[in-house]
């Protein structure tokens, strides 16, 4: 977020003219319910653009108007694939031309939606700062007042600073607009029902998006100025809102402000009534006026921290909805039962959480550089000793010990901070989930890795030191949740330069012990595989569990797509320990490459990625979908041989190269087992039996209930808290 520049008020959006001109198709006519299922659509887009028109200036630019503006086109994009549903258009009714024109906007959105997503991490970085400033206004002394000054010229670097993906996304933005000069076409009535709702969905979007990318740049060449026909039902209502909006942002850039944005202008605002109080001594006289600042300042640092957090939310709701639509269309499958499956578990998405155990993955760490992860711990020793101050305090713990514990890092949403414990000086990490109980998904997401990392018992798996008790159990909101401190992940050590050599990999204690538990991970990746100095490794974040009988596995969105089997990308109802070996193998041949062997851009490209590598299936190795549906789509992909894999992985030992082919097998029943793996001759020198424990009892779900409450669920985490602190907590 760099400081507002002067703005160019007669610079054209479309340096090449507009691209949105008015669609009149020849041709086919529209049948009345068509057209009434067109108007329908036309006419709640209107009225979302009549609601995102603010009432007064001051509410442009708030986050709180970006979330409804965010809001509002994934609702419309939404929208879309009712009116696909609603209009039963087939895929075969569209004309390849503008089907590749849709996939190259979707990958564009995609990426417009990365670049805002990072620029709100960005800020919400920048806001730690002003929260370590109000930890030391707490005194009121010249010590603390140094700090404080210091934290606050961090935090207004750190604003005024340029986001390289920010400036990309300005370039996408603009291609995103020159690839909307849609081919001409012959669709069938359907098809130009579509491209006319289309037209509307893409000029709310790319405007929004104008306005978003002009803010975050502080830079008003990306607003747009767009002429919309008359014809269009919803024209006013835009033209309204483009025209109150635009004048606006463009006042704001030109008076000088230290940023566009409310919350952002909030801040500096309190920082400069500040200065002068702390730069000197604070009398009696000044220490009222103090007070009243230090409060107006951690307020605003609050509504930007929640605003944040509520944009956060709507974006990643936004990229799911534009995923979900690309699979709608690129598929063979009916759109409402597409639209049903996908959207219906977009909002599971967001959170990225996994679940279940995984490995022991590669002593190939024992390669990496031990040195630099201990000096990586060394720094946290050292920041142990200077941040003392940074600290949740009075925890008890059995026998009444009072415990501190310091906290690093972001201290909202879901965080993992490196923290001491100050009365042994052990190092450990905070996990927070702030918001805990905003909604039942996620409140039993915490509670369900609350309960599986203390059932768990195995040196591969994190283990639960804590769980940080509030002092009121009306007042919990936030959970915290102790663990051991670890340096580094997989896709660290794999990303650097240090020598990788197969022969070290061990790939599946872990495993075992959890598919034991009767357990599914369903989100294996190399960053959610903990190191510290010592080469221990820990699998973290279990929100997503699942037993390995159970057959509602799709109502929630698992592992990241790049690792994510075969059967999970065709929808299959029902999966197995399978897709867990499935993960594993796209790590172990991670690997070996030091890149992801399938960096799938979505859906479909995933699959062709692993056609192209492990071969297409025939009719047999299809027995395990039950849909037709799916097995034909599988069939209409691109016919591809399996590569010979010893010279895809040169300088691979044999053994290594044989393991991952059993492991990369399209077909699940046929994938080699844990047990299988672990007795392969590439892991033989490693395998012994006797250091492979199993869980000694089935991990059960039986405390998830579907009528429970996010009051409920509080209930059974405080609960929790209580076996670790059963004293109440002094403060």
């Amino acid at each position: 977020m760099s400081r507002a520049q002067d703005p160019h008020p007669n610079k054209s959006f479309f340096p090449f003219g507009n691209p949105f001109r008015m669609i009149s198709p020849k041709g086919s006519r529209l049948s009345p319910q068509q057209l009434t299922i067109l108007h329908e659509f036309e006419a709640k887009l209107a009225e979302r653009l009549r609601k995102l028109t603010p009432k007064s200036k001051d509410e442009i630019l708030s986050f709180t108007w970006m979330t409804s503006a965010m809001a509002s086109i994934r609702e419309t994009h939404s929208d879309v694939l009712t009116l696909i549903a609603d209009l039963e258009l087939p895929v075969t009714d569209w004309d390849d031309k503008w089907k590749d024109v849709y996939l190259d906007i979707s990958v564009k959105l995609l990426d417009i939606c990365n670049a805002f997503s990072s620029e709100i991490s960005r800020l919400n970085q920048s806001n730690l700062s002003v929260k370590c400033a109000l930890h030391s206004l707490e005194s009121a002394s010249p010590k603390h007042f140094i700090r404080a000054c210091s934290s606050l010229d961090s935090w207004r670097q750190l604003t005024n600073s340029r986001n390289p993906r920010i400036e990309k996304c300005l370039t996408v933005l603009d291609d995103l607009v020159g690839s909307l000069d849609l081919p001409k076409v012959k669709n069938s009535a359907k098809g130009k029902a579509l491209m006319q709702a289309m037209y509307g969905v893409t000029v709310q979007t790319v405007f929004v998006c104008s306005v978003f990318a002009a803010a975050f740049s502080a830079s008003p060449k990306k607003l747009l100025n767009l002429d919309v026909a008359d014809v269009y039902s919803w024209a006013p209502a835009f033209r309204s809102l483009q025209t109150f909006v635009n004048e606006e942002i463009r006042v704001r850039f030109s008076s000088g402000r230290f940023s566009v944005l409310n919350e952002l202008e909030a801040i500096d605002a309190s920082v400069k009534e500040l200065y002068p109080i702390i730069q000197g001594s604070v009398d009696t006289v000044k220490m009222e006026s103090y007070q009243h600042n230090v409060h107006k300042l951690s307020n605003a640092s609050g509504n930007l921290s929640q605003g944040l957090d509520l944009l956060a939310k709507e974006v990643d709701g936004f990229f799911q909805v534009v995923l979900t639509s690309r699979d709608t269309l690129l598929s063979n499958l009916r759109p409402d039962k597409i639209v049903n499956e996908r959207v219906h578990g977009s909002k599971n998405c967001s959170v990225y959480q996994v679940l279940f155990g995984l490995v022991k993955i590669v002593q190939v760490i024992l390669d990496y550089s031990v040195v630099l992860l201990r000096s990586h711990s060394d720094s946290h020793r050292e920041m142990s000793v200077d941040s003392a101050e940074h600290s949740i305090r009075g925890v008890a713990t059995h026998g009444g010990r009072y415990v501190q514990y310091n906290i690093y890092g972001n201290l909202f949403e879901v965080s993992t901070n490196a923290a001491v414990n100050a009365e042994t000086g052990e190092e450990v990490a905070i996990k927070k989930v702030g918001n805990a109980f905003d909604n039942r998904i996620d409140a039993k997401r915490t509670l369900r890795e609350i309960k599986l990392l203390r059932h768990m018992d195995h040196e591969n798996v994190m283990s639960i030191k804590d769980i940080i008790r509030p002092p009121q159990k009306e007042n919990f909101n936030d959970v915290y949740i102790v663990s051991e401190l670890m340096d580094t992940d997989l896709h660290q050590i794999i990303r650097s330069n240090q020598p990788l050599t197969d022969d070290h990999c061990r790939l599946l204690r872990g495993l075992k012990y959890v598919h034991s538990a009767n357990v599914l991970h369903r989100d294996l990746k190399p960053s959610n595989l903990l190191l510290n100095a010592n080469c221990d490794l820990k699998i973290a974040d279990f929100g997503l569990a699942r037993t390995t009988s159970e057959t509602d596995f799709m109502t929630e969105y698992v592992v990241t797509r790049w690792y994510r089997a075969p059967e999970l990308l065709l929808n299959c109802s029902e999966y197995t320990a399978a897709i867990d070996i499935w993960s594993v193998g796209c790590i172990l041949g991670e690997i070996m490459t030091r890149q992801p062997l399938f960096p799938g851009r979505d859906y479909v490209h995933q699959l062709r990625l692993i056609t192209e590598l492990v071969g297409s299936p025939d009719d047999a190795s299809l027995g395990f979908l039950r849909s037709d549906n799916a097995r034909r789509y599988v069939k209409q992909l691109p016919q591809c041989p399996k590569q010979n894999f010893s010279a895809k992985f040169p300088n691979i030992s044999a053994g290594a190269i044989d393991l991952l082919e059993k492991m990369l097998i399209f077909d699940p029943s046929k994938r080699i087992t844990v047990d299988e793996a672990l007795c392969h001759p590439y892991m033989a020198p490693l395998h012994d039996i006797n250091e492979e424990p199993v869980c000694l009892r089935p991990f059960s779900f039986d405390f998830e209930q579907p009528s429970f409450t996010e009051e409920d669920i509080k209930e059974l985490i405080w609960r929790e808290s209580l076996k670790f602190n059963p004293d109440p907590p002094i403060y």
